[in-house]
């Protein structure tokens, strides 16, 4: 096909010299052309795929990539609203704690008598020292009320995201001459091509990048991975469907601390004496192993069994490395650190 048959072939359509399949025959990319009651001649053109015409219209990677998860037939796979998004929430005394009905601030209330040595408040400062005793306390309990928030407020601003890029994208093609059918398809007036061919001067540019260029007239909006908070709202948030599921865990808590009141308040000083020396989820050198090869870390707590959690590491990573849990008594524990021949679970050359 030489440089100029497009523009060429397309001034004959119009003037009547060429029907639509001689037309159609010049640029494979061309889906159909339609005639339309009024007159108009529509060229069809295929992209492929609809991230292509939104990369063509000037949308951003970003814009493309949360587009084509929004409208993908296979479902979402963009994460706005992540479980460690959710626990930096939850610790700095937001986000869980938002959505909970009257019935469940009561429930954490009445556990805060158990664990906090404090009067209960629903102040920003208290909740940050609340959620880190609930975590250390029952960490089990504790992070599926996070993780259920975080997946129900991911879905409320997915949901909102979604709703809020289709209209977008709606509106953008509506200041443009040129319309977005779906499937890779736009449609645009042939009479449109032909005045921008004239318009730019480039006559032997292949129909793709006319129909670029009239779409780069517009301006898109886009930015929807940034500043997501925009699209969080209560509307969309199942708070019912979340406030029973937070029910169920701190009804197990309180199950646990008020079987036995007297072992629930051992249980919660046990977390108080150790936290305040060794903090939960860090790991820490051995302090009498001379080889410094053995590193330990407090997993949890255990009720009713008064027991700590405790991991060991042994080696370096990768090649060598070994990890054993073990659930250990106060005493044991600090057998294990400070008289390590005393350590009643096993012998550390074993590990």
């Amino acid at each position: 096909m030489g440089k100029f048959d497009f523009f060429i072939g397309l001034k004959n359509f119009i003037t009547g010299k060429i029907d639509k399949s001689e037309l159609m025959s010049l640029d494979d990319k061309i889906y159909k052309i339609k005639t339309t009651i009024d007159g108009k001649s529509l060229i069809f053109y295929d992209f492929d795929y609809d991230s292509k015409v939104l990369e063509n219209a000037g949308y951003t990677q970003d814009d493309v990539s949360v587009y084509s998860n929004m409208t993908s037939h296979y479902g979402n796979s963009y994460e706005f609203y992540s479980d460690y998004t959710g626990m930096e929430d939850f610790e700095s005394g937001y986000g869980p704690w938002n959505e909970l009905d009257d019935d469940n601030w009561e429930k954490l209330k009445y556990i805060s008598h158990f664990l906090m040595k404090e009067p209960f408040s629903m102040d920003n400062s208290f909740l940050e020292r609340f959620a880190n005793k609930l975590l250390n306390t029952f960490p089990t309990e504790t992070k599926e009320i996070v993780y259920d928030y975080s997946r129900e407020r991911n879905e409320q601003i997915t949901s909102s995201v979604a709703e809020h890029v289709e209209k977008e994208v709606k509106e953008f093609f509506e200041t443009i001459p040129v319309n977005f059918v779906g499937d890779g398809i736009v449609s645009v007036d042939a009479r449109e091509v032909f005045d921008y061919y004239v318009e730019s001067g480039n006559l032997n540019f292949p129909l793709g990048k006319i129909i670029k260029g009239i779409m780069r007239k517009g301006e898109p909006m886009g930015g929807w991975s940034e500043n997501i908070w925009e699209y969080e709202n209560d509307e969309g948030f199942d708070k019912i469907y979340y406030n029973k599921e937070v029910e169920k865990e701190l009804d197990s808590i309180i199950d646990k601390l008020t079987e036995n009141e007297e072992e629930a308040r051992k249980f919660t000083s046990l977390v108080e004496r150790v936290s305040r020396k060794f903090k939960q989820g860090f790991w820490f050198p051995l302090p009498k192993d001379k080889s410094n090869s053995v590193r330990f870390r407090i997993d949890g707590f255990d009720f009713p069994s008064q027991k700590l959690v405790v991991s060991l590491q042994k080696g370096l990573k990768g090649k060598g490395l070994k990890r054993k849990e073990f659930k250990m008594t106060e005493e044991n524990f600090y057998n294990l650190l400070y008289q390590p021949e005393l350590f009643k679970i096993g012998e550390l050359h074993d590990f």
